[in-house]
């Protein structure tokens, strides 16, 4: 575990380094016991019952530790924290990539991205959601994750056009050109799942 998988950890959570690197600690070894279990699927080709439920137990394990370890306020802290993860490691991402072209992001700059990216992924969260039902077969989820690339094709869009109005014009290039690499190379790996369950019926 590290600060790109969890940027801004300590500050959100007002964590010292050695409480922040337990909590590293904790999240680490959560993913190492869960990586541990044995994976059987089942006839449909999904994980079996029984693996997510000794998944499920690790992560409630696990996760009581952590509580226990932050306290009711922390912990709480650290529940809204979870929500913005995806958004924080994007805008992370992005600039360490600027950063490695010599046009780093300012913190005048990550405030407002954050935002837009947080209002996205909100949004982007609530119309997958309409396309999920349950007992999804493999067909029907990669399909709808066809369908999400075009959703977060315009939701990466909207950002773009909002951030114009504090980025420059070539962080905003870098970033298109990145999020454009990451949603043809997504959609290229969903192709090919969904030509290969085609070829195998």
């Amino acid at each position: 575990m590290s600060v790109q998988l969890y940027p801004d950890l300590a500050q959100q959570l007002g964590l010292s380094p050695e409480q922040e690197q337990a909590v590293y600690d904790i999240l680490a070894q959560q993913q190492l016991d869960v990586s541990a279990v044995s994976v059987v699927m089942g006839a449909d080709g999904q994980i079996s019952e029984q693996t997510q439920r000794e998944r499920d137990e690790i992560w409630r394990r696990h996760n009581a530790d952590l509580a226990a370890y932050l306290g009711p306020a922390t912990w709480r802290r650290f529940q809204e924290y979870e929500t913005t993860l995806e958004a924080r490691r994007e805008v992370s991402s992005f600039g360490m990539l600027l950063g490695i072209e010599g046009k780093p992001l300012t913190d005048s700059q990550k405030g407002p991205l954050l935002k837009d990216m947080l209002v996205e992924q909100q949004r982007r969260a609530q119309e997958q959601q309409l396309r999920t039902y349950p007992n999804m077969d493999q067909r029907a989820k990669i399909e709808a994750a066809i369908q999400n690339l075009k959703g977060r094709e315009a939701s990466y869009q909207r950002i773009m056009n909002s951030a114009r109005v504090y980025l420059t014009p070539a962080q905003l290039q870098m970033i298109q050109e990145s999020m454009t690499r990451g949603i043809q190379n997504e959609r290229t790996e969903l192709n090919a799942q969904l030509a290969r369950l085609n070829g195998g019926r």
